[in-house]
């Protein structure tokens, strides 16, 4: 299902944000920092603590729905490039590798929205997904809007009830999918949908984290 860009709707305001040491982080609580888009029915977003690791996380479950958690945010990538989360797969939908509309499930979607333009029209959007189906770094066009929003896949496998780290320099992946040299990061947004292949996907997320490159291995 297609994220609608972000940058093209309303906005929380911002303020509960947690400045992190190099950079900024993006909890789920209270969810009413975020707001919900609704394409097609509802996906539940539950918030959670995780005790061992002493952070909040996001539990998302998708029956045939399709509906996002977004939030505005204002990120410098030339001071803060890199995004990191983590991740794990319940339930994958059912879907083939084949990148047609009805095949556009994902359990879990990390999208990062630009706006490169004066207009509201005017944003590229990257979607980070967890495809059973592609490599790592991975990428291909929306088949729902090609021009405006980029598939990245960022883990691999279709394993379920294992934890993944996730790091991307996001500067570097607007400049290698859309040729783009993007300064700042207006939105963000959290989706898990099954609408398309009418089947059921589920997960649960780490808060987003924008940081500074701590060193020359980072990509």
């Amino acid at each position: 299902m297609l994220v609608v860009s972000v940058g093209l709707i309303a906005y929380p305001a911002l303020g509960d944000e947690s400045a992190a040491l190099q950079g900024t982080i993006f909890p789920y609580s209270p969810l009413d920092a975020w707001k919900e888009q609704t394409f097609i029915g509802a996906t539940a977003y539950q918030p959670t603590f995780d005790k061992a690791k002493g952070e909040g996380r996001l539990l998302t479950e998708s029956e045939g729905s399709a509906s996002a958690l977004y939030r505005e945010v204002d990120i410098t990538l030339d001071e803060t490039p890199l995004l990191s989360w983590g991740w794990e797969i319940k339930r994958f939908p059912t879907v083939e590798s084949i990148k047609t509309k009805k095949n556009d499930d994902y359990a879990l979607r990390v999208s990062v929205t630009a706006r490169t333009g004066f207009t509201m029209m005017s944003s590229q959007t990257i979607v980070y997904v967890w495809s059973p189906h592609d490599n790592v770094d991975a990428s291909w066009p929306s088949p729902f809007s090609p021009k405006k929003f980029k598939l990245i896949n960022v883990s691999s496998g279709d394993a379920t009830g294992e934890w993944r780290e996730v790091k991307r320099n996001v500067k570097q992946d607007f400049q290698r999918v859309f040729g783009l040299d993007i300064k700042k990061v207006s939105a963000i947004a959290i989706m898990s949908d099954s609408d398309n292949s009418n089947s059921r996907a589920s997960g649960v997320i780490s808060p987003l984290v924008f940081s500074e490159r701590s060193s020359g291995k980072d990509k």
